[in-house]
């Protein structure tokens, strides 16, 4: 009983050793197939001159004389912009009539300004302020 078990053993061994060759076999072929695509597409790879250029790093070279002039910009507060007027483009369903207008301002189907909004009204509705000096300084037809 010994010499069949150890002739079983011997087989199992073998049966191992096939599938360990097997394995060792697709693995030296997968290394080769990602090697061989990598070469591949290093080979097919070329930069024209122009695009060499584009590539090149930048020197960089900062105008004083307009650093200058940025820093020198007006600065405008909160309230400076709120008294700005803004203007937008209306143009007439039709596409015949164009107006400039302020961005309050609401135009009918005519084309008539209807009524103007300002922002110090509309904060103040949209608050819940209903005074009446709201509504005079607010709205106007």
């Amino acid at each position: 009983m010994s010499g069949s078990q150890t002739k079983h053993q011997l087989e199992f061994l073998k049966h191992k050793q096939l599938w360990f060759i097997s394995l060792i076999f697709l693995f030296v072929i997968v290394v080769s197939w990602i090697g061989v695509s990598l070469f591949a597409s290093q080979n097919k790879l070329s930069l024209s001159k122009e695009m060499k250029d584009m590539a090149r790093p930048i020197t960089p070279t900062l105008d004083e004389k307009l650093l200058r002039s940025l820093a020198q910009e007006k600065y405008f507060s909160d309230s400076d912009l709120s008294q700005f007027p803004i203007y937008k483009l209306y143009i007439a369903k039709d596409g015949d009539e164009v107006q400039l207008v302020e961005i309050g301002e609401i135009i009918d189907e005519k084309g008539r300004k209807k009524q103007f909004v300002n922002s110090e009204a509309l904060n103040q509705v949209e608050s819940g302020s209903n005074s009446e000096s709201s509504t005079r300084s607010g709205v106007s037809e």
